[in-house]
């Protein structure tokens, strides 16, 4: 009994002191590391939920871009930060799955450097053009593709960036050639775009609604399963009979792996209260971001699926 006694306390003494540090939690600044440049979906997610953050925790959380690589720069810092809670990531299936599927050695394990606390939102993606190619619907710019072949510039955040991605698939499935152009993110390509520096991207559709109703760029189809309300007339990729050729991004929140778990859960609490926002959730779906509102355990398992059928397709791709 003596013996149980001090194994007991001993035990006890290991387990308190880490529940006490993670009661306190946070007591200073946290780091929040996007993705992508300033401007883009990822920043815009990441300021506001920074600001959400900072207002339940009443301490700074400070959004931090690390863009390039399609995202893969900022998740490997966070994969290699410290395990306290104070280096967070907002990560994307680009960054997470995408990434580390196609890419290889990306320098971190999406299921085993990560604890993953939640998904934010769904961000509505769509293919554009600049007003000046001569095209107005998808066939047109398929028919013009085919004539050009390697011609047409698409303006991209990285090889393994979900626009990458989605160009690329629609580039196969259409029997096309198109010339990728990496950007540092979302926000530099579409700057490329209005600029006519390239011909078309695939983006966030909130962030060039105003560009198309001025006549600068052309909406040609919707990315996703769903017509978006902002652009009723816009087809689908589905729809203009292009199946299996991607769907809109999401964003996420995740912290290193070995963070202990009333840290996560105290992040995935802030981040639970933050998608079900009532003043959150108006500007995200004015934006036309679909939110999430999941449990660590839920983001895992969602996220583990999507590594598993992404790899199991690409594997079938490559046979």
């Amino acid at each position: 009994m003596i013996a149980r006694r001090g194994f007991l306390a001993g035990a006890l003494s290991l387990v308190l002191p880490a529940r006490a540090r993670a009661a306190g939690y946070p007591a200073r600044t946290v780091r929040l590391l996007a993705g992508q440049a300033p401007g883009g979906q990822t920043d815009a997610i990441a300021r506001a939920v920074a600001h959400q953050f900072a207002e339940r925790w009443q301490v700074a959380v400070v959004v931090e871009n690390h863009g390039g690589a399609s995202g893969t720069i900022a998740a490997r810092a966070v994969a290699q930060a410290p395990s306290d809670g104070y280096t967070l990531l907002v990560g994307s299936n680009a960054s997470l799955v995408l990434a580390p599927s196609t890419i290889g050695n990306v320098g971190y394990d999406t299921l085993r450097d990560f604890a993953p606390v939640g998904r934010v939102a769904r961000v509505t993606y769509a293919l554009v053009v600049r007003a000046g190619l001569d095209v107005a619907t998808l066939h047109e710019f398929v028919a013009l593709a085919r004539r050009r072949p390697g011609a047409i510039s698409v303006a991209t955040a990285g090889p393994a960036s979900s626009n990458h991605v989605i160009a690329s698939r629609l580039a196969i499935a259409a029997g096309i050639e198109i010339l990728p152009v990496p950007y540092k993110g979302g926000a530099p390509a579409l700057q490329a775009l209005l600029a006519g520096e390239v011909d078309a991207t695939v983006a966030d559709v909130s962030s060039f609604l105003g560009h198309a109703d001025a006549g600068s760029v052309r909406l040609l189809a919707m990315v996703g399963a769903q017509r978006s309300p902002f652009a009723p007339a816009v087809p689908t990729l589905r729809e203009s009979g292009y199946r299996g050729v991607g769907d809109d991004p999401w964003y996420g929140i995740l912290a290193p792996a070995a963070t202990p778990a009333a840290i996560v859960d105290t992040v995935a609490a802030a981040l639970r209260a933050t998608v079900r926002d009532a003043d959150m959730r108006r500007r995200f779906s004015a934006l036309g971001y679909a939110m999430f509102d999941e449990s660590p355990a839920e983001f895992s398992r969602a996220l583990a699926a999507e590594i598993a059928d992404t790899r199991e397709s690409l594997a079938r791709g490559a046979r």
